[in-house]
């Protein structure tokens, strides 16, 4: 039964942990940073957990998403300084 499920790739109820939630979280923090030093701060604390966990995914999917608000926080600040 387990060797079916692991082969397939299916979990029991609520036993899947592959970090998913964990992802999220910390993209959703990216995300809600509002300038580049904090955005700098999480990525330090969130490669660090990710590293711990050996969660290579996670890293990737999170470094993506705080690459692309930290292009955005940029924009925002070209902004602000060319008014």
């Amino acid at each position: 039964r387990y060797t079916l499920k692991a082969i397939l790739g299916l979990s029991e109820q609520d036993d899947d942990t592959d970090g998913g939630a964990a992802r999220d979280e910390w993209v959703q923090r990216a995300e809600e940073t509002a300038n580049e030093k904090d955005l700098n701060t999480l990525v330090r604390e969130a490669s660090a957990a990710f590293n711990k966990a050996r969660d290579a995914k996670g890293l990737g999917t999170f470094m993506f998403a705080a690459t692309k608000h930290r292009e955005f926080l940029k924009e925002v600040a070209a902004r602000e300084s060319a008014t």
